[in-house]
C-alpha cells in the first residue's frame, strides 16, 4: 500500500483545497468570492 502525497500549490507547497491554493501570502492565491454580498450602487 502507497502513500498518497496531498496536492500541493506549485509556489508556496500549502496543500490546496479544490484545486486552489488557500495561503493569503501565496502569488496564486485569488480570494474567495462571497455570493451573499449586495451592491449598494443598485438601489436607487
Amino acid at each position: 500500500m502507497k502513500f498518497k502525497l496531498p496536492k500541493r500549490c506549485e509556489y508556496c507547497a500549502h496543500k490546496l483545497v479544490d484545486g486552489k491554493c488557500v495561503n493569503p501570502d501565496c502569488i496564486a492565491y485569488t480570494k474567495p468570492e462571497t455570493t451573499t454580498t449586495e451592491t449598494a450602487g443598485d438601489s436607487k
